[in-house]
């Protein structure tokens, strides 16, 4: 199991990724930007600890870093079962994983247009 070996925290980080709809940036040199700050506050995770715990994702093979540095998951299958167990086992909680991950586009967007 891909998940053995994470911490309860990871676990629920990784759960909260699973329902985003497309990859977020996930460049060294933007750790500093607000954006994100926004992104690491909506899953729950101090920014210092961030690399830490994508490493520990492509560790155990659940995430995958391409030629570009960038890292998400290693195959879409990977994110819908996530996504999918969430969904079947845990309904309420993938409700409101959702409207979080909703509302931390809503306020991107919102930033894009006062840019």
């Amino acid at each position: 199991m891909r998940r053995a070996g994470l911490t309860e925290d990871d676990d629920i980080t990784l759960n909260k990724l699973a329902v985003l709809t497309e990859r977020p940036f996930m460049a060294k040199e933007i750790l500093n930007n607000s954006i994100f700050r926004k992104f690491v506050d909506y899953i729950g995770i101090e920014p210092d600890r961030y690399p830490m715990f994508v490493d520990r994702l492509v560790e155990r093979g659940i995430f995958e870093k391409n030629k570009d540095g960038y890292v998400w998951f290693k195959h879409e299958l990977v994110q819908m079962c996530i996504d999918e167990h969430l969904q079947k086992d845990f309904t309420p909680i993938y409700q409101d994983y959702h409207r979080s991950a909703s509302e931390f586009y809503e306020r991107l967007l919102k930033n894009e247009n006062h840019a």
